[in-house]
């Protein structure tokens, strides 16, 4: 069983196995017909010799003979299933192998900080590899500093971006900008009093996707027309504040004409034959600039990838999240890797507006065990994970008064049954798909602890409240 982070990543992956192998994995995803999860599931149900790629799902997949698991990308964020009954398939991979008394390799450039716990612990065994698949050295980082080197009041590229992307053009290389923000505008304010357009299932701004001409939220996947009545002052004029995708695009487009560009997304690789299009269109160099979100990080090799643009390094940096150094650090750790894969060396340039932050040095020296002993002290001095274990219990509701008379509830279940519970919060996002959401948190030493007092607080809550009780064990984010 090989899993890996993304659907979009199993065709080629595939191709790659027949090239070494000669034979043919078989492909488990959601979006397989009856027809072809059918096949797969005689083969494994008859204990056939095969080989299955699959995003997380297929970890759940009937094995009679396992003998081993290959978690591609552990560190990546994509394995926790959120919505629905939740589970890691990375754990749970973990676990099977366990079971089944197989092999499971856990393989990442930039690990999570469980499995390098789990290293210094002995409980996981290391290998390294010391040296890339091609003879190339590293690529070469430089940070850019925003707040000495601004671009104009009309751009988000600085000039130091722009000669060394005209130098790396001009000798037939390619160029991917990264940014990890979908869309067009992430924000569409009102000009006249500067109140944001909001979706009206949940309390987050739309985003502006210009190709389409439609406001989304991101969250329920609600579309609104563009033209819209501010809610505040009933006025019609309103503004896009900040950079998407397809707004860096236009700008790429402006500075550098003549040259192929293509947004490469999970909006743009929904299509199956849209994203072999675009990945042929960049293998024969027929695309000479990439403008990419998070996707692009994840496996893709661009042998012609001589230059990586991250244009904002701080976006993800200031979450309330506890793990945002950790995902911000795997995340421009990933995307500088796909420069310079082959051939001469790569460059990559960050720009940011805090170049002194130790993440931005530990990328620059790509010391990543500077990085790694800083963030598992920190998490260690405030009991967090790997340290401790969490359990998310998040009340989620149509009614908010109903809501907070259940929060009170489990306050009082609590005192009673002296529970040390940490709550109630409302979610970073309280109110999403017409449902208002808060949070409680127990932490403990282990999962055992947990358990007991996820059992105490569902024993006496009363019983037509339980419904509305989301457990999350390990939740990915705590904000």
């Amino acid at each position: 069983l090989v899993l890996l982070p993304e659907i979009a990543l199993s065709e080629e992956w595939s191709k790659r196995f027949q090239t070494y192998f000669g034979c043919d994995a078989f492909i488990w995803h959601s979006k397989q017909t009856k027809q072809q999860k059918s096949r797969i599931l005689r083969s494994l149900l008859t204990g056939e010799p095969c080989v299955i790629v699959g995003a997380r799902s297929a970890v759940l997949l009937p094995f009679k003979n396992l003998k081993l698991i290959i978690c591609d990308e552990e560190h990546d964020s994509s394995y926790k299933q959120e919505d629905g009954p939740k589970y890691h398939a990375r754990d749970m991979a973990i676990y099977k192998a366990k079971c089944t008394n197989a092999i499971c390799a856990l393989v990442s450039a930039s690990p999570s900080l469980e499995s390098l716990f789990n290293i210094n612990h002995k409980k996981v065994k290391i290998h390294r590899l010391d040296n890339q698949f091609h003879p190339t050295e590293l690529p070469e980082i430089s940070i850019i500093d925003m707040n000495t080197s601004k671009p104009s009041s009309k751009s988000w590229i600085t000039k130091i971006i722009y000669d060394t992307t005209i130098k790396v053009l001009k000798n037939k290389g390619q160029v991917l900008f990264f940014l990890n923000r979908r869309g067009y505008a992430p924000t569409k304010i009102c000009s006249n009093c500067h109140a944001a357009v909001q979706c009206q299932n949940c309390a987050v701004n739309l985003v502006y996707h210009k190709k389409i001409n439609r406001l989304i939220c991101h969250h329920c996947s609600s579309f609104y027309e563009p033209k819209q009545i501010c809610k505040m002052c009933s006025s019609e004029k309103f503004v896009s504040i900040g950079i998407g995708l397809e707004r860096l695009q236009e700008e790429v487009e402006r500075l550098f004409p003549g040259y192929k560009s293509q947004i490469f997304s999970s909006d743009t690789l929904k299509s199956k034959k849209n994203k072999k299009n675009l990945i042929d269109n960049i293998f024969n160099h027929e695309t000479n600039i990439l403008i990419g979100s998070q996707i692009i990080g994840k496996s893709f090799h661009f042998p012609n990838l001589k230059l990586v643009n991250i244009i904002d390094g701080d976006s993800s940096l200031f979450s309330p999240d506890f793990r945002a150094m950790e995902k911000t650090y795997q995340l421009l750790q990933q995307v500088a890797g796909r420069s310079g894969r082959e051939g001469e060396r790569g460059e990559v340039l960050i720009q940011t507006h805090n170049p002194q932050h130790p993440i931005f040095q530990s990328i620059k020296k790509q010391d990543r065990e500077e990085f790694v002993l800083m963030e598992l002290s920190r998490r260690e001095q405030n009991k967090l994970p790997p340290y401790s274990k969490i359990a998310l219990l998040q009340f989620i509701h149509p009614n908010f008064p109903e809501l907070r008379k259940i929060c009170i509830e489990v306050l009082e279940i609590s005192q009673k049954n002296k529970l040390s519970i940490l709550g109630p919060t409302p979610s970073l996002i309280p109110y999403k798909k017409n449902h208002y959401q808060e949070n409680f948190y127990f932490k403990e030493q282990n999962y055992t602890l947990l358990r007991d007092k996820i059992g105490i607080i569902k024993s006496q809550l009363t019983p037509k409240n339980i419904r509305f009780l989301n457990i999350d064990i390990d939740p990915l984010s705590i904000a």
